[in-house]
């Protein structure tokens, strides 16, 4: 039992140890040289947070490489020196999320305090890793549309990557959103792909869906890595999907927003109809803020504190208020005549699945659609105060109603009553699948959305480490549902 106790014990630090090692950092690799290729040992490599000003400084090896892990994908400053050479610096270098960026420098002899700029060399194969897949940057969560408001659309811009990305709306059926698990990366399963945030697991343990989704506008970036991914990244039968949020710099940065739709400005949905189609029926209030900075405490209180270089913050809410409709169910009724007994010119086109509708000559000739005359025959007759059915004579038919009209007299009392209460008929349209209809009944759901995200990052005082805690929340509210009939 103590052998079991201790092998259990070493499986739970391993495993500790396994979940640690994921993370979404990157880092720089490159070698440094001089101008006829040489490579440069000793020389100085400083590699410097443009947001934050945090900067790691190392010296390249006996070949003159260097190597600078466990960076935030952000950007970066490279100034390399070296004695009898002039400073060399890169001014710009995104690290991506998960990535190593190969970056080369090269230098010219000089003055050390005479400083140049250089152009990194980015070698044409990333020598670093095999890893495939591609990053979603900044610049394409911003501009590209996102109907959802969810980021994990544009994974399915990655080659070897398709499905349906999901969302957060909750389905009539059901009332489990499932953002991300019907993504199929390198032809695995659905459920089967690894979602972190900032190295972090993300990812549902009884449904593979992404636990807690963040809003554009606090996603940084994310990298779909399809395959050859290390090995650190356990836990996928297909891919893995990394994201970065976004954190403070020491310039105070936000945001504000607001998205608004409403069934005035929509337009129709092309498989409701072909002519006269009913518009969408989505109504969204949708705000976004946010905010990020250094902390700064004003003298006044507790003696002031000024976290530029070591303490930011980025904080993010945005409420969702929306009010939406399923697939319209689409019906052909009785017309206002129809209602009054009156089927003048009444004929019979295709009703879908093999059954009739019923409508008028001019409308079927409108339309195009191949139609049939109707007759009614009465086959009932007055006894007493009461409706009989009429007792036919071998070869002997019903009448047919004169003009196809039934008479006042002979409409029941009590369903006349209740046609009030019933829909009544708009005007006539297609749907998709060349059935007449002239209504169109919705059920709608309406939902009450909110998430909201801060995030703390602290540089501990000259060891040069990062102390980070994350806090989102997501609240979708349960789900209400309402039917409503509405004429085209």
């Amino acid at each position: 039992m103590k052998t079991r106790g201790a092998l259990a014990t070493v499986a739970a630090f391993l495993l500790c140890g396994v979940a640690a090692a994921q993370t979404n950092r990157g880092g720089i690799a490159g070698t440094v040289t001089d101008r006829s290729g040489a490579v440069l040992p000793g020389a100085t490599v400083t590699v410097t947070n443009i947001g934050t000003g945090e900067s790691v400084q190392l010296t390249t090896s006996a070949r003159g490489s260097y190597s600078v892990p466990q960076l935030d994908p952000v950007e970066y400053r490279i100034a390399v020196e070296m004695p009898g050479f002039r400073k060399g610096v890169v001014p710009r270098v995104k690290v991506d999320t998960a990535t190593t960026m190969t970056v080369n420098v090269r230098l010219d002899l000089g003055d050390l305090t005479s400083e140049v700029t250089v152009t990194a060399e980015t070698p044409l194969i990333n020598a670093e890793s095999g890893t495939h897949g591609q990053t979603i940057t900044e610049r394409q969560i911003v501009e590209m549309p996102l109907n959802n408001r969810s980021v994990l659309d544009l994974a399915l811009t990655v080659p070897n990557v398709s499905g349906a990305a999901g969302s957060e709306d909750p389905d009539l059926g059901s009332a489990i959103p499932t953002p991300g698990m019907n993504l199929f990366i390198n032809g695995g399963r659905a459920g089967s792909t690894s979602i972190l945030a900032d190295g972090a697991r993300n990812t549902g343990v009884g449904l593979g869906r992404a636990v807690v989704t963040f809003s554009p506008d606090t996603v940084q970036e994310f990298t779909v890595q399809t395959s050859n991914f290390s090995a650190e990244y356990g836990q996928t039968g297909g891919g893995v999907i990394n994201m970065t949020t976004k954190s403070g710099t020491n310039e105070y940065r936000g945001l504000v927003a607001w998205y608004h739709r409403n069934p005035a400005l929509n337009a129709a949905p092309f498989s409701t109809a072909t002519v006269n189609r009913p518009t969408a029926n989505r109504r969204q209030h949708q705000g976004a803020f946010t905010l990020g900075g250094p902390v700064r405490i004003p003298e006044k209180l507790f003696g002031g504190y000024d976290g530029r270089n070591r303490t930011f913050f980025y904080v993010s809410y945005e409420p969702r208020y929306y009010y939406d409709a399923t697939t319209p169910t689409n019906l052909l009724l009785p017309t206002e005549a129809m209602r009054r007994g009156d089927f003048t010119n009444l004929v019979s086109v295709p009703g879908g699945g093999g059954t009739l509708g019923y409508t008028t000559r001019d409308v079927a000739e409108r339309f195009g659609l191949a139609w049939q005359p109707v007759t009614l025959y009465d086959q009932w007759e007055m006894v007493g105060s009461q409706f009989r059915r009429r007792a036919l004579a071998p070869g002997q038919s019903f009448p047919s109603f004169p003009g196809n009209r039934i008479p006042a007299e002979m409409l029941d009392p009590l369903s006349v009553s209740l046609l009030p209460y019933l829909p009544k008929a708009g005007d006539y349209f297609l749907d998709g699948d060349g059935i007449l209809r002239n209504y169109s009944f919705t059920t709608f759901i309406r939902n009450v959305e909110q998430r909201l995200t801060l995030k703390l990052d602290h540089a501990a005082t000259g060891a040069g480490a990062t102390s980070r805690w994350d806090g989102t929340r997501s609240t979708p509210a349960a789900p209400t549902t309402a039917g409503r009939g509405r004429c085209s």
